[in-house]
């Protein structure tokens, strides 16, 4: 008979975790003095400062999606896991110029900060010491879309040995994160292909829509890690047939077995 000895001995709700912010502080700048307080976490953020000398505040949406595991085997039948390869996605809007002047920057190769993530159920996430990027991507686009807004990218990229530690602050820069306007509202869909022998995916979910632009919109990831379309790992024909499209993976990406997940992001 199952016994409550204290642990977990409250099931409540999960959060919501989708993404709504990334906080980058440059290394060598003063961190906040208690992470589980708002009002030290808030004090480290300068947005209205041009440059790389103070703390970012970028607001959006995304996700990071499951870790890639790299494993090695010990003798003939023992394996593990040496580390794990991480990446997080942020569409931010450009509400501001100083986002996009700090983006820009960030798009030198400017590695030199550490970040931590809020999640709309107020998960605060990076520990007390922040996440280290291995590598950062941020590319700014414009739409072509009858009403599309100014926006961008940021993609981060880490290795570490497991997840990184979590705070729960709810009140971060007074809700406006957790009640968040409807410009930052998305539907995100997903499907799985498991052990794919073909190269060939079709996408049936929300009827089998996919929203452009796609190298934003649309998320392939193989076996955990995102693929690039830029660099021919995939290729999106839309409306292919009745209630799907077609995402073809590259020749030299697919092999057979391979997993597959794609995730579809609409805005609201």
């Amino acid at each position: 008979m199952l016994t409550n000895d204290g642990w977990c001995a409250a099931l409540a709700a999960p959060l919501l975790s989708q993404i709504r912010a990334v906080l980058v502080l440059p290394i060598g700048v003063d961190t906040p003095t208690d992470w589980t307080v708002e009002a030290d976490v808030e004090g480290v953020i300068e947005n209205t400062r041009v440059g790389n000398s103070a703390g970012k505040w970028l607001v959006g949406f995304g996700e990071v999606p499951a870790p890639q595991s790299v494993t090695a085997t010990l003798g003939r039948t023992h394996k593990i896991i040496c580390r794990r390869k991480y990446s997080l996605l942020l569409n931010v809007l450009l509400s501001c110029e100083e986002n996009y002047l700090f983006l820009q920057s960030l798009q030198k190769n400017w590695t030199g900060f550490r970040f931590w993530f809020y999640t709309v159920g107020g998960r605060f996430v990076g520990g007390a010491s922040g996440i280290k990027p291995m590598f950062v991507d941020p590319k700014t686009i414009y739409g072509g879309g009858t009403g599309d807004a100014e926006r961008s990218t940021l993609l981060i990229e880490w290795d570490a040995d497991s997840d990184a530690g979590r705070t729960y602050i709810p009140g971060l820069f007074g809700n406006s994160i957790t009640s968040p306007s409807a410009n930052f509202e998305v539907s995100v869909y997903r499907q799985a292909y498991s052990s794919q022998s073909s190269a060939i995916l079709l996408w049936t979910t929300n009827s089998g829509d996919l929203p452009a632009p796609y190298d934003n919109n649309v998320w392939v990831m193989m076996n955990g890690q995102k693929l690039n379309p830029d660099l021919g790992q995939y290729s999106i024909i839309p409306a292919s047939g009745p209630g799907q499209s077609t995402i073809t993976i590259g020749g030299t990406t697919h092999y057979s077995g391979a997993n597959y997940e794609v995730y579809s992001f609409v805005p609201a």
